[in-house]
């Protein structure tokens, strides 16, 4: 029992605790983001311009597939028919200072496939990453630099990151980038409720409170039960003890009582024949008679 109950405050506090992590996670995200997506000047944040609101949405772009990282399931390396979580790629806008030095360069050589290896110019940064969990596999996803429309999501800076490897591998193609300057956009998220993200936290309170309360009311129950199991077991050897006592007693009582006196031998009366009987009265009777003819002579 004590097994089941450990099982059961665990399945019901943890999934209290993860409903209040989801729910601080949404209060946090709505606390600065508009219910209607905010239009945002990507090239104004590339020059160090800062954010309004979170929830945004931003018009053309490039989307850097080449430089794209992703989390994948499986071992080894990546192959395309790998399951994918989620994908980072960089986005800039056709302002960057990258594309518009390439663009003058095509103007000086009039085509792009003239221009010479060693001038081609570097792209050393990117303002916004772009979180997405719209390619299922590794297969899906671009290799090339792809013209964006429009990207709408929710920045999510305050409670997500990149971790060290995701870090690594962005610093891989981007040498000396500070990645710390990144805004991260989650595309297609919008903001929760505040009501919505209350209500999360006050059901985890609640599912936390209940993995504490529940198994210690069983547990008690159970205590409550084992007592009374003890009561009626001492009451039923209570109850036997009392029988042992009575037999013993009245078995103690037969031994002492005193052994009844034998019987007392009846006299033995013989049997005599009519004729004795007579003769002995009369032997008697003549007796008798010469003791009173002595006296008399006295």
């Amino acid at each position: 029992m004590a097994g089941r109950l450990l099982r059961l405050w665990i399945a019901i506090f943890v999934g209290g605790a993860v409903l209040i992590y989801y729910g601080v996670r949404e209060a946090r995200l709505a606390s600065g983001a508009s219910k209607d997506p905010v239009s945002v000047e990507l090239s104004a944040l590339e020059k160090g311009g800062a954010l309004t609101d979170t929830h945004i949405v931003v018009g053309k772009h490039l989307r850097l597939f080449p430089a794209a990282i992703f989390s994948y399931q499986g071992t080894g390396e990546p192959q395309p028919h790998h399951s994918v979580d989620y994908t980072y790629y960089p986005v800039i806008s056709p302002e960057h200072p990258f594309l518009v030095e390439l663009a003058r360069l095509e103007q000086k050589f009039g085509d792009l496939d003239k221009l010479p290896d060693d001038q081609w110019p570097e792209l050393k940064s990117f303002r916004m990453l772009v979180k997405t969990t719209a390619f299922s596999t590794v297969g899906m996803i671009p290799g090339d630099i792809v013209p964006g429309e429009r990207v709408q999501g929710l920045v999510i800076n305050s409670v997500d990151s990149l971790d060290s490897e995701e870090r690594g591998l962005l610093l891989q193609s981007f040498p000396g980038m500070n990645l710390d300057n990144v805004i991260i956009v989650e595309m297609g998220r919008k903001p929760s409720s505040a009501a919505g993200a209350g209500a999360l936290v006050l059901l985890g309170v609640l599912l936390c409170a209940s993995g504490v309360v529940i198994p210690l009311t069983i547990h008690k129950k159970e205590k409550q039960r084992e007592v009374k199991a003890n009561v009626a077991h001492r009451g039923r050897m209570s109850k036997a003890k009392e029988e042992v006592r009575a037999a013993m007693a009245k078995k103690a009582a037969a031994a002492t009582v005193p052994a009844a006196a034998p019987a007392a031998e009846e006299e033995y009366v013989g049997e005599y024949d009519d004729d004795e009987e007579y003769e002995d009265n009369e032997d008697n009777e003549e007796y008798e008679d010469d003791e009173y003819e002595e006296e008399e002579r006295r």
